[in-house]
C-alpha cells in the first residue's frame, strides 16, 4: 500500500468511527445482549424478543458480529466471550452503564461546530447528570464501571499507611473509598456528593458490606462544610469537570479540611505539559468542553502550581496508567 493510501485510509478510519460507536450504543439501549442465552437465536427470533423489525436485525447483527460482539453460526447469533464479560446485566463484569452513559452525549457532540463557534456548550435541552434518575444511576453506575479499574491501579502505587479518615470530594459510588477500605482494615472514610449521587454509594457500600466503615454526607462541595482533621482527601477526575477558578476555590477549601500533616491526593487525566498528548486525554479534553460549562483536562503542572498557590508543600506527581495521573501535596 502506498504511502498516500495508508494516509487516506487512516482519515477515513478516523472520519468513520461514529459507526462502530453508534452500533454498539443501540445495542445496549436495546440490551441485545440480554436476549441471547446460549446457544443463540436467529434474527427473526431476535427480533420478536426485541420487538423490532427481522430485517434490520438481520443486518444489524451481522455489524456487531463483524465488530467481535456476537458470534454466528449456522444462522444463530450468540454473545461472544467480550459480550458476555462485559455487556450481559447478570454478568460479575457487566459494565453496560458507562456505555448507556455515554450514548447520552451523543445530540451533543453533534453540536460541535457550535461549540467551537461560541466557546461555550451547547443548548441540547437536558442537563445529562441530573434531568432524571435513570441518567444519573447510568453515571453513577458508570463510573464505577471505569473506577474500579483505576482503583486497583492506585493502590499499586499509593500508600495509605496511617491515614485513618479520608474524605472522599465527589466520590459518585464510592468506588474508591470501598476499594482503599478493603486494603486498609483501620481506614474510615466519608464520601461527600449529591444525595441523589449517594443513593447509588449506599447501594454499593452494602453490596461490599462496609456500612460501618464508608459512610455518605450528602453536599455539593462547593457550597458544603467539608469537615475538619482528615489525614487524606481524595480528589478523583473532579477538577476537570470544572473552570480554573473553580478548581483553585475547591483546593483552598481541601487544604483547610485537612489536618496539620495531612495530604490531598488529586487523581485526573494525564496531560503532558503542552496539552497535545496523550489522544486520550485531548479527547476528553474535547468532551469537556462539549458537556460542561468551564472544564476541560489540566496537567500536572497546572494542578501543582493551584496545590502550591493554596499553601500545600511536597508537591509531586505520579503517573499512574498511559492517561491518568496521581498529583498530591501535603499540608504544613
Amino acid at each position: 500500500m502506498s504511502a498516500e493510501k495508508k494516509d487516506f485510509e487512516y482519515l477515513m478510519q478516523v472520519v468513520g468511527g461514529f459507526q462502530g460507536a453508534k452500533i454498539l450504543m443501540v445495542a445496549c439501549e436495546l440490551d441485545l445482549f440480554d436476549h441471547l442465552p446460549s446457544p443463540g437465536k436467529s434474527a427473526v427470533d431476535l427480533a420478536a424478543s426485541l420487538g423490532v423489525d427481522s430485517r434490520a436485525a438481520s443486518i444489524f447483527m451481522d455489524s456487531l458480529a463483524a465488530l467481535g460482539l456476537l458470534e454466528k453460526k449456522n444462522g444463530k447469533y450468540s454473545n461472544s466471550p467480550l459480550a458476555a464479560t462485559y455487556l450481559v446485566k447478570e454478568s460479575p463484569g457487566y459494565r453496560g452503564h458507562i456505555l448507556k452513559h455515554m450514548a447520552r452525549f451523543w445530540d451533543s457532540w453533534s453540536q460541535l461546530a457550535q461549540v467551537i463557534k461560541q466557546g461555550k456548550q451547547a443548548d441540547v435541552g437536558q442537563d445529562f447528570l441530573y434531568d432524571q434518575e435513570e441518567g444519573n444511576r447510568n453515571f453513577i453506575w458508570g463510573m464505577n464501571d471505569v473506577g474500579r479499574d483505576r482503583a486497583l491501579e492506585v493502590l499499586e502505587i499509593l500508600d495509605f499507611s496511617g491515614v485513618k479518615h479520608l474524605l472522599d470530594l465527589g466520590g459518585g459510588a464510592a468506588t474508591y473509598s470501598i476499594a482503599f477500605a478493603k486494603q486498609y482494615p483501620e481506614l474510615q472514610s466519608t464520601v461527600l456528593d449529591l444525595p441523589i449521587t449517594l443513593k447509588v454509594a449506599q447501594e454499593n457500600i452494602e453490596i461490599n458490606q462496609l456500612e460501618s466503615r464508608v459512610k455518605t454526607r450528602p453536599g455539593d462541595f462547593f457550597e458544603a462544610e467539608l469537615g475538619h482533621d482528615y489525614d487524606l482527601v481524595w480528589i478523583s477526575q473532579i477538577l476537570h469537570a470544572h473552570s480554573e477558578s473553580a478548581c483553585k476555590q475547591l483546593l483552598d477549601k481541601t487544604y483547610q479540611a485537612l489536618a496539620v500533616g495531612g495530604r490531598v491526593v488529586i487523581h485526573d487525566f494525564l496531560f503532558e505539559q503542552d496539552h497535545a498528548a496523550p489522544l486520550k486525554s485531548t479527547l476528553f479534553a474535547v468532551h469537556m468542553l462539549v458537556v460542561t460549562e468551564g472544564g476541560r483536562v489540566y496537567s500536572q503542572h497546572e494542578i501543582a502550581d493551584w496545590l502550591k498557590t493554596a499553601g500545600f508543600i511536597n508537591i509531586s506527581w505520579k503517573q499512574v496508567s498511559d492517561y491518568t495521573m496521581l498529583v498530591e501535596g501535603t499540608r504544613p
